[in-house]
């Protein structure tokens, strides 16, 4: 494996180089398996081995039914992926570069920079993820499973208990745990190193993340703050991406102004206001669509006057036509 003789922008490319077989091999470490994945729209073989980013990625088991995983890498294409999830708790923080994605049971995701979020899988799900070209993305989660959880009388809430719910809550971590896991990154191609003092401070690290994302965060009596109000904004676009949504109506609904709802959410996301709204339509309209929903029904569903429009805009993002997802 080579690196490209012309890298994207975003930084110098360094360590280890990944292809789409190693990242299918790194998914069934961790306890999930791909369903497929897409460089640059274009669906991806098990067993190619182009380079399609380049960097470091570390599975390590800290305990029976407890993973630790970092990822440092820099992509060289628009990269997604769809993944079959096992029951379990996922509990990550993103430390550079945001993460947007879809789950089955909790609808569109995304994670800013500096902000952790936890899933809770009560049932075998779908999940979906994506990352563009060129950006360093720097992140660290946890997967523990049902029977560690149990033994260890966490509280993961009503998911284990036969419910079959699927969650997502987005969590903040505090100065001290963000320093403590900002630090694993210099050193990250030697975590995994045989030595049981590294295996005993990922350990009491690993333990602290999920502490972390289980955390009930305290309630505020005071007015939002700016990202409380740009949050407020990202989650009306996700709880209702069907509806026909203006910056002056989302504005108002943060009490910002538009000048500052479009140069903060930005920084914040990682991604425009519409380009969320439109990433949200689209993987809620393939859930609709995978459910047996007719193309012009789901089309005019989320948010699309002109079906045409809906299928260059679907075609665009996943790569296939959405016919090919009707179930």
């Amino acid at each position: 494996m080579t690196q490209p003789s012309a890298p994207p922008p975003g930084g110098p490319a360094t360590g280890t180089a990944y292809t789409p077989r190693d990242q299918y091999a790194l998914a069934r470490r961790c306890g999930y398996r791909y369903r497929g994945l897409a460089l640059s729209g274009t669906p991806t073989p098990p067993d190619d081995t182009r380079e399609m980013m380049r960097g470091h990625t570390v599975v390590l088991p800290v305990r029976p039914g407890l993973t630790l995983m970092l990822v440092d890498v820099l992509h060289f294409h628009d990269f997604s992926a769809e993944a079959d999830m096992a029951p379990g708790l996922l509990t990550g923080l993103c430390l550079a570069a945001p993460v947007s994605g879809w789950a089955e049971g909790a609808g569109a995701l995304s994670t800013p920079t500096g902000q952790g979020m936890t899933l809770t899988f009560g049932r075998p799900s779908v999940m979906t993820g994506c990352q563009p070209r060129g950006v360093r993305h720097q992140t660290v989660f946890a997967y523990a499973t049902p029977d560690w959880l149990e033994e260890n009388r966490l509280p993961a809430g009503p998911e284990f208990s036969g419910s079959g719910q699927v969650t997502a809550r987005p969590w903040r971590p505090d100065a001290a745990l963000w320093d403590r896991l900002n630090g694993l990154f210099p050193t990250a191609g030697a975590v995994a190193a045989d030595s049981p003092f590294q295996r005993l401070h990922c350990e009491a690290l690993t333990l602290d993340l999920i502490c972390g994302g289980l955390a009930v965060p305290a309630a505020s009596s005071g007015p939002p703050g700016p990202q409380a109000r740009l949050q407020r904004v990202h989650d009306c676009l996700l709880a209702d991406p069907g509806r026909d949504h203006s910056l002056s109506a989302l504005a108002r609904e943060a009490g910002i102004s538009v000048s500052v709802l479009k140069a903060r959410y930005r920084d914040t996301f990682g991604e425009t206001v519409f380009q969320t709204l439109r990433r949200a339509r689209l993987e809620l309209a393939r859930s609709l669509l995978r459910d047996g929903g007719d193309i012009a029904r789901v089309a005019a569903q989320v948010g699309y006057d002109h079906v045409s429009n809906f299928t260059t805009a679907y075609r665009r993002r996943f790569g296939t036509p959405p016919r090919r997802d009707i179930g």
